[in-house]
Order: C-alpha cells, then structure tokens, then sequence
C-alpha cells in the first residue's frame, strides 16, 4: 500500500513568542478521532491538489474556513508515522502565522484558541504530546512516529535533524 501524504497547520495569532493555537474538536461521527482536538490539515488530494501549500490552504478552509498567507506560511517539519511496523502517512507540518477570515465551526471542526501552555493534551491523539510541543514552539525537525494503529497505540518518536525535502526515506 502506497503512504499517504498529508500537510497539517500550526496556526497561531501574530504573537508568536507568547500567542495562541487555533486547533479544531473533531466532529464526533469524525472516522478519524472523533471528539479529540487537532491542527487542522488532511490528505492530499491527487488532481485536485497541485501543491502540499495547496493541500494545506484547502483543508484549513474546510475545516475552518479561513485562508492562510501563503507568503508567510513555512514548513516546520515532516513526519512519517508507521502504523503495525509499515510506513503509512507521510504529513508536511507548516507553521500559519497570518490568515484572513474568522475561524467558523464546520461539520468537520469546532475551533478553539488554546494558550499554548495549555494545549489539550488529554483530548488529542494520544502521540500528540511528544511533538506538537515543539511544533507550537517553532522548533524545525523531521519524525519517525511509531504506532500499532492509525492515530493510537502511541509505540516511540525518533527525531531526526530537519530536512525540508525529507520525504521519508532512512
């Protein structure tokens, strides 16, 4: 089976040494990770996305809907999460400081602004607190993330130097 590629965003107000995350509660006939809270992002989508900038603007739109600053916008890091010992989802995190629109909730997310010492951690997937902290705090790196299914089952993260063309491979 193929790894699926996916983007994910950090969104943060202009105040980023200090500011809030925007993250979303999942709806809860969500497939993936009902009711647990989480950046917006999603799968890219071949033929409709022609870009993982793309991928990123169009998910946040349906899952919020605002547009992020493309000028703005940066790729902070790359995970590859291997679910049953298999590579499966490859995700392009980027970290969204200015976007125009007021967050709204959709049937897919409930936005919320979080201080960011006060993320969720207990409603959000349960390998989320070995790498959003750094995320939320700007750091860059690249992941492998363990699990023994998709989204649970959190086994181990092995961090490597970040690579901003890192496509995976050992």
């Amino acid at each position: 089976m193929a790894v699926i590629i996916g983007t994910l965003g950090i969104v943060h107000d202009e105040d980023t040494e200090n500011g809030r995350i925007l993250l979303g509660q999942r709806s809860g006939r969500s497939k993936f990770g009902p009711s647990l809270y989480s950046g917006p992002g999603g799968k890219f989508e071949e033929g409709v996305d022609t870009s993982l900038l793309d991928c990123l603007n169009r998910e946040i739109w349906e899952e919020f809907r605002i547009r992020i600053d493309r000028t703005r916008t940066e790729k902070i890091a790359t995970i590859l999460f291997w679910v049953a010992g298999l590579p499966h989802f490859l995700v392009h995190i980027y970290r969204v400081p200015a976007f125009s629109g007021t967050p709204m909730q959709t049937r897919e997310m409930r936005p919320q602004w979080f201080e960011r010492d006060a993320l969720p951690f207990d409603q959000m997937f349960d390998g989320d607190p070995a790498f959003f902290k750094k995320l939320v705090r700007g750091e860059r790196f690249c992941a492998h993330i363990f699990q023994r299914e998709p989204g649970k089952g959190f086994e181990r993260i092995e961090f490597l130097p970040f690579e901003p063309s890192w496509d995976g491979r050992v």
